[in-house]
């Protein structure tokens, strides 16, 4: 198997849509430093023609348009993000 990548033809960052959230542990003291736990994931959507070789799934890429609105934890216009 052939290692692959993505890379932007204009050398520009590649930002995908993702989320994350802190899950705490019940049954750790609040005041215990591994109570919470980070999780993550990146969205993925049906991948196009130019990925569809690789995998079935491409990562959701932000356009850098709406990169402030998607990292703004006060946006909540849907059609901003």
């Amino acid at each position: 198997m052939h290692p692959n990548y993505l890379y932007s033809e204009n050398e520009d960052l590649l930002v995908f849509a993702g989320l994350y959230e802190f899950w705490p542990d019940p049954a750790l003291p609040e005041d215990y430093p591994g109570k919470w736990l980070l999780t993550c994931t990146v969205l993925t959507a049906t991948a196009h023609d130019t990925l569809g070789h690789i995998h079935d799934r491409a990562p959701v890429i932000v356009p850098r348009e709406m990169w402030a609105d998607s990292l703004d934890p006060d946006t909540r216009d849907k059609t901003k993000v």
